[in-house]
């Protein structure tokens, strides 16, 4: 696991960024920057999850924080159409 990853999960994102840069890993540097952006603290975890490709993860998170519209709109991007008429 490259450290930049391991920074994200943990929620240390500036050492995540110094990491990212590093490694000339730009999609890396620029999560980093969504997510420092957030006013809410709690909407980086679903965030973190669709960055390391864990819709399921992502849609819980959106769900337990009572944004059942981002949700939908993640299934809806996925392309998870069952899922969002089922809703």
């Amino acid at each position: 696991m490259a450290t930049g990853d391991a920074a994200v999960r943990a929620q240390s994102l500036q050492l995540a960024e110094r990491a990212y840069a590093s490694a000339s890993d730009y999609g890396g540097v620029q999560l980093v920057k969504r997510l420092l952006l957030l006013d809410d603290e709690r909407m980086r975890k679903p965030e973190v999850s669709l960055h390391f490709g864990k819709l399921d993860e992502a849609e819980r998170a959106y769900r337990e924080l009572d944004r059942g519209d981002l949700a939908l709109r993640l299934l809806a991007g996925a392309g998870d159409w069952a899922s969002v008429f089922a809703r």
